[in-house]
C-alpha cells in the first residue's frame, strides 16, 4: 500500500515518510548498476542460477568446494579464521589453487615464463586486461580470489600511487595497513601478486582483524603465526622486482597504541603509506574501524574503502564524514566520499541478496583520504 493511503494512526510519520522516500531513492539508483554489476566476461560467468551467476554452483561443478583443508585456497573454513597461519610452512601453490596449471596465476613461474612489467595502470583496470596481461585462459576462476590483491592494486590506483613506467625506476618502499582482514588469512600468498603489480616497490602490509589475537595466542614458537614476517615474495626481475612482506598486528582497541607508533614510525620509515579497508561495514556497528580511519587523517595517510552494496558504502561514506567533522580533521570545502563500482570486484553476488540490490565481495569503492 502507498504512503498516502495510510489513514489515521497506521500512516507514517512525516519525518519517517520523508527518510523512506529518500532510502527508496537511494535503492533506485542502486539497481541501475544491476546489469554492469553482473555483467561477467569470464566464461564460467555463465554458470547462472535464475540469471544471477552463483559462485557455489561453479565451485561444485570444479570439485572445490568443501570446508576441508584438501580444497586448499578454495576451503570453506569456519570462523575464527587463521588457522593455515598455525602451520610451520604455507601450502604449495598447487595445492592451494588446485587448478590446471595453464588456470593458476603462478607467482614460482615453474611452468611458464614470468609476465612483462605490468602495463600502464590506466591500461588494466578490468579483468580482461589482467588475465591477458597474465596469460590465463577465460575459464579460470583465479579472479574468485585474486579480487583482493587486485582490489589493493584498484585503490592504490585511484589515490594514484601507482608506479606508471614501461622501465625500471627508482626503488620505492609502500607501507600498507590492512584493516580489516576475514577468512583471506588463510591463503595469504595470494597477495603476493601485489609485488607484480607494483614493480620497483618493497611492500611492507600489515594485516589487522578481529582473529588476530586469537591467531597469535593459539601459535606455536614455529608456526607462521609467530615469525615477524608470516609471509614473503620477491617477484622476478623481468616484471619489475617488487617484493612484499606481510606481519600481522592484533587487532587495535579503542586506544590502539600499537597501531599509532607504527603510524607515526612509517611516515619516516617508508616513502608512501596508505590505510585499506576491505568489505568494511561502519554504519553495521564494526566501531573498531573509527580508530584506524581517524588516526590515518590525523596523520594525513591516504585512505581507501570497500564494501558490498552501494548503498552500505554510502552510508559508510556519512559516518566517515561526520567523524571527521566533529573531530576537527575535516578539510575545508569536504563532501562525504564518492562511490564506485569495482571493476576487479568478486564476479558473482554474496548470498543472501540484500533487497537485491547489486551486492559481491569488494563490489565497490570509495576514497577516504586523497594522497597529498
Amino acid at each position: 500500500m502507498s504512503e498516502e493511503g495510510l489513514e489515521g494512526p497506521h500512516r507514517l510519520p512525516w519525518h519517517q515518510t520523508k527518510r523512506h522516500k529518500f532510502e527508496c531513492e537511494k535503492f533506485k539508483e542502486a539497481m541501475k548498476e544491476a546489469p554492469e554489476k553482473d555483467a561477467i566476461l569470464l566464461q564460467w560467468g555463465q554458470t547462472k542460477l535464475k540469471h544471477i551467476f552463483e559462485v557455489n554452483i561453479l565451485l561444485a561443478q570444479r570439485e572445490l568446494l568443501g570446508v576441508e583443508p584438501r580444497f586448499g585456497y578454495w576451503a570453506k573454513f569456519p570462523a575464527p579464521y587463521g588457522s593455515r597461519l598455525l602451520a610451520n610452512t604455507h601450502i604449495s601453490e598447487e595445492d592451494g589453487w588446485k587448478l590446471p596449471v595453464e588456470e593458476i596465476p603462478t607467482l614460482t613461474f615453474q611452468h611458464r615464463k614470468p609476465p612483462t612489467r605490468r602495463p600502464l595502470s590506466s591500461e588494466m583496470q578490468d579483468w580482461t586486461s589482467y588475465y591477458k596481461w597474465r596469460a590465463l585462459p577465460l575459464s579460470s576462476p583465479a579472479a574468485l580470489l585474486r579480487h583482493f590483491p587486485l582490489t589493493i592494486y584498484r585503490l592504490l590506483h585511484l589515490l594514484a600511487m601507482t608506479p606508471d613506467t614501461h622501465v625500471a625506476g627508482p626503488r620505492r618502499s609502500l607501507a600498507i595497513y590492512y584493516v580489516r582482514s576475514e577468512d583471506e588469512v588463510d591463503y595469504l600468498p595470494i597477495f603476493g601478486e601485489l609485488a607484480l603489480l607494483l614493480p620497483d616497490t618493497d611492500i611492507e602490509m600489515v594485516v589487522m582483524g578481529s582473529q588476530i589475537s586469537d591467531i597469535i595466542k593459539k601459535a606455536t614458537p614455529s608456526s607462521l603465526a609467530s615469525r615477524r614476517y608470516c609471509y614473503e615474495y620477491q617477484a622476478p626481475a623481468e616484471c619489475g622486482g617488487g617484493s612484499i612482506r606481510i606481519r600481522l598486528l592484533e587487532d587495535p582497541s579503542d586506544v590502539p597504541m600499537e597501531l599509532l607508533q607504527l603510524l607515526q614510525e612509517s611516515r619516516f620509515d617508508y616513502h608512501m603509506n596508505v590505510v585499506i579497508g576491505t568489505n568494511i561495514d561502519f554504519a553495521g556497528g564494526e566501531n573498531h574501524l573509527a580508530a584506524p580511519i581517524a588516526i590515518s587523517r590525523n596523520f594525513g595517510i591516504p585512505t581507501a574503502v570497500t564494501s558490498f552494496t552501494r548503498v552500505n558504502l554510502a552510508n559508510d561514506a556519512d559516518l566517515i564524514f561526520d567523524l571527521f567533522t566533529s573531530t576537527g580533521v575535516a578539510r575545508p570545502g569536504e563532501t562525504a566520499p564518492s562511490v564506485s563500482l569495482n571493476p576487479f570486484r568478486c564476479p558473482g553476488t554474496k548470498p543472501p541478496l540484500q533487497y537485491s540490490l547489486p551486492c559481491t565481495s569488494n563490489g565497490f569503492t570509495a576514497v577516504v583520504t586523497r594522497y597529498a
